[in-house]
């Protein structure tokens, strides 16, 4: 990837795929020995960006811990095919379908947008998890697809339909803020239980090394098929 230098402060873009004239690709999904890392939105050159660092998950929580979330519990939005949606969070972004490029880093949409990675299981599966990943702001520092999801509870209702329009119903058991090179292989299963992973970026914009700049963490909310 090309080299970002701490001469230009990073923001979030949606030119995914350019490098020419893009900075380092911090919204990828690098593949390190078997296990992704998330890198957040990707960060480009241009428009002077807001320099912040971006939500972490206050209170991590596991499936072992109570529920919290005091929300209703209505039968879900319609939503059209290929679609994410965690109403308590405001979140409702459409799904797109993406693997990674030569380097290992999964391709990102526009910030508006969330991506399935294609290397794990599909939405809806009976079993592996269905990973999706997203932004976490655009270049004014205003949330992307995914800037609230570290505001997670557990017990989060979670939906999210297939290309067929079907929709699956999910809780959040779990949230953590996780530094980006130890997200737990476990999270890209594809035969263990079903479940459904988030994740975006959070924490604060770092010097990564060789003056890259890169936010150094990830937010990962997971939840399981809701009964």
């Amino acid at each position: 990837m090309p080299a970002h230098r701490q001469t230009t402060s990073p923001q979030d873009t949606d030119q995914p795929r350019a490098r020419k004239h893009m900075g380092t690709a911090l919204a990828g999904f690098a593949l390190l020995a078997g296990v992704g890392a998330l890198y957040a939105g990707e960060q480009g050159l241009g428009t002077q960006p807001v320099y912040e660092e971006a939500p972490t998950v206050a209170r991590p929580f596991t499936a072992t811990d109570t529920d919290t979330y005091t929300g209703g519990s209505a039968a879900g939005p319609e939503l059209l095919p290929q679609t994410l949606a965690i109403p308590s969070l405001g979140i409702s972004a459409p799904v797109v379908e993406s693997g990674v490029d030569a380097s290992g880093a999964l391709i990102l949409p526009g910030s508006d947008k969330t991506t399935r990675y294609t290397g794990a299981a599909a939405i809806g599966a009976p079993a592996g998890s269905t990973v999706v990943a997203g932004h976490v702001n655009f270049p004014d520092g205003s949330p992307g697809a995914l800037g609230p999801l570290a505001l997670a509870e557990k017990g989060t209702p979670v939906y999210i339909t297939d290309s067929s329009g079907t929709r699956h119903s999910y809780t959040v058991t779990s949230a953590e803020t996780l530094i980006k090179t130890a997200l737990p292989a476990a999270l890209f299963d594809t035969s263990g239980p079903a479940q459904l992973v988030l994740i975006t970026c959070g924490g604060p914009i770092e010097n990564t090394g060789n003056g890259i700049l890169g936010y150094t963490h990830n937010t990962v909310v997971t939840a399981v098929p809701s009964p």
